[in-house]
């Protein structure tokens, strides 16, 4: 009986050893992933700061050009408004005239 317990024994021994170094295995594969993964997004977040930076100097450009483009649409306005009529119809032919140059739509 002592030898079949001990056997018994020897084989719960190797059973549990076996069991622990399987645990930590498939630990060690789950947290590889886990890093994996999680440099994979870092990188991702990384790219779309870039991106976000580049969208927001673009924005900020656009800006720039559309407050441009507003004070001469006012200027042209309040000046085209501010003139006597015959000098409005200069300005229009002026107007044409760019419009041509520019290939600009009507």
């Amino acid at each position: 009986m002592a030898v079949k317990e001990r056997i018994q024994e020897q084989v719960r021994i190797y059973t549990e050893y076996d069991a622990q170094r399987r645990a930590e295995e498939i630990a060690g594969s789950m947290l590889a992933n886990a890093v994996s993964k999680l440099e994979e997004l870092t990188q991702n977040t990384v790219a779309l700061m870039k991106s976000n930076d580049l969208l927001r100097k673009q924005l900020a450009d656009q800006r720039e050009a559309t407050k441009r483009y507003l004070i001469a649409a006012i200027y042209y306005d309040e000046t085209y408004t501010r003139l006597p009529e015959d000098m409005k119809k200069k300005f229009i032919e002026i107007g044409k005239g760019v419009i041509k140059d520019y290939d600009l739509p009507v």
